[in-house]
């Protein structure tokens, strides 16, 4: 397997002076994302620029990461043209959707829909999107893998209504492959699409994960953004763990009576509420399997090429023809969901300290930590209670207190000291070397 070259790898630059990058199109809490083209070829393309600094994963997946990418051919999941090194950087050169992210697309259309004062509904459109992602996860999961970081804003569109999945892979360098002393790191994500299983870490999750996350998606592109997404990371992991699975309905308890400006205020059906009620099963055991929806009687009818076919024009028709071509736009057209609190990413850790409840420590992107016992039986008044003593000694939410400001100082005195030492250059050196001789054609190239 490691010794398979595609033609089609052979044929983009694996340098990063044969590119111009055009504008940047997407930012991520680990990657950038450039719209791009080869200087020689004029081919457009998307550049996704990962910093290896900054990722806390083994070397060894990472190529085995980037060769699942290259080697998965599914016309719903997005293709990887070459990888290559420049300085600690990972270029990732992949196919450029057009239209941007599915939600972006969807609120884009409806913007102008609602200038227009037309009434579309985008019911139709999200289940054609929903059934093609569901293809592109049928053959993930076929082949033994799990997205992990299902969400709209990886579900991505091109003018021609293909509808493909995103970041197969990139998602599987954060999950450290070995064990740290205190803890070992399972996932890295976004809480408001995280499954309850992989919140908790106690029985461990499996594919199954990705249809919560798609469930999660379902709302988000019926509502404009995801069920507790305007909540603080902390909030939404201890609503999603002790709740009741989100709806429909969860979206007015949250607004109450106040008109929600973010809200989109179309009508949604019982039908693809039920299809939601489907895939949020909390017990893993009872979501059914990406087959099992594709057959459901939700989505079935597009077994028919030729209705799928008519779905497919509709879209193009009603949404991608009214949306520009992503860098394009300016900022304003950007949906404002990516900004809400909820959308932070968390890292979960299970924890293997023997003089502690067994239980899930929490991560939250400036450092700060919370640990929820698996064996607490409080309430959520109570948890949310404890949330908020610990909010009030640590200075909120965000923890912006003098304490991270010591722990970044030394970060970088422990970098400082590596940089002076070698030891990181010298394992990145020996990973970028042997790379291209172990992997036999993964256009592995370091670049100065």
């Amino acid at each position: 397997m490691a010794d398979i070259i595609t033609p089609l790898a052979q044929e983009w630059p694996t340098s990063k002076d044969s590119y111009d990058l055009i504008c940047k199109i997407g930012q991520g809490a680990f990657a950038s994302v450039w719209k791009a083209r080869t200087k020689d070829t004029q081919q457009e393309c998307a550049i996704k620029v990962l910093n290896l600094d900054h990722v806390d994963s083994n070397l060894q997946e990472i190529r085995l990461e980037v060769q699942a990418m290259r080697l998965s051919s599914h016309p719903n999941v997005l293709q990887c043209h070459t990888a290559f090194c420049n300085a600690s950087d990972l270029w990732l050169t992949v196919q450029l959707m057009r239209k941007g992210s599915s939600l972006q697309c969807l609120e884009g259309a409806r913007k102008i829909l609602r200038q227009r004062q037309q009434n579309v509904s985008m019911e139709e459109h999200i289940l054609y999107i929903l059934h093609e992602t569901l293809l592109g996860l049928r053959y993930i999961h076929d082949n033994g893998q799990i997205h992990r970081d299902i969400k709209a804003g990886n579900i991505l569109l091109d003018g021609d209504g293909q509808v493909r999945i995103a970041d197969f892979g990139v998602s599987g360098w954060l999950v450290n492959a070995g064990s740290q002393q205190e803890k070992a790191k399972t996932f890295v994500g976004t809480p408001c699409w995280m499954a309850p299983e992989v919140m908790e870490q106690i029985h461990g999750y499996d594919y199954k994960a990705d249809i919560w996350s798609l469930g999660i998606t379902a709302l988000e592109l019926a509502k404009g953004f995801a069920p507790y997404a305007k909540y603080p990371p902390m909030k939404v992991l201890i609503l999603t763990i002790q709740e009741d699975p989100p709806s429909l309905d969860t979206y007015d308890q949250e607004t109450g009576d106040d008109e929600d400006d973010d809200q989109v205020q179309e009508v949604i059906s019982k039908s693809f509420g039920s299809l939601v009620d489907l895939c949020l099963q909390k017990d893993p055991s009872k979501r059914p399997q990406s087959v099992e929806l594709l057959q459901s009687r939700y989505l079935n009818a597009m077994e028919d090429e030729n209705h799928r076919m008519e779905r497919r024009n509709r879209l193009v028709e009603e949404v991608c023809n009214l949306v520009e071509n992503v860098g394009c736009q300016d900022d304003s057209n950007a949906s404002s969901s990516s900004r809400m609190p909820g959308n932070a990413p968390v890292s979960i850790f299970a924890s293997n300290l023997e003089n502690r409840p067994a239980g899930t420590t929490w991560v939250f992107e400036d450092g700060s930590q919370v640990l929820a016992s698996a064996t607490n039986n409080a309430t959520l008044d109570d948890v949310m209670n404890d949330l908020d003593q610990f909010g009030l000694q640590t200075g909120g939410e965000n923890y912006t207190r003098k304490q991270k400001e010591e722990e970044e100082q030394n970060q970088q005195q422990q970098q400082q000291q590596q940089s002076s030492g070698g030891q990181g250059d010298d394992e990145l050196d020996d990973f970028f070397s042997n790379f291209e001789q172990s992997t036999g054609g993964e256009n592995f190239r370091p670049t100065n």
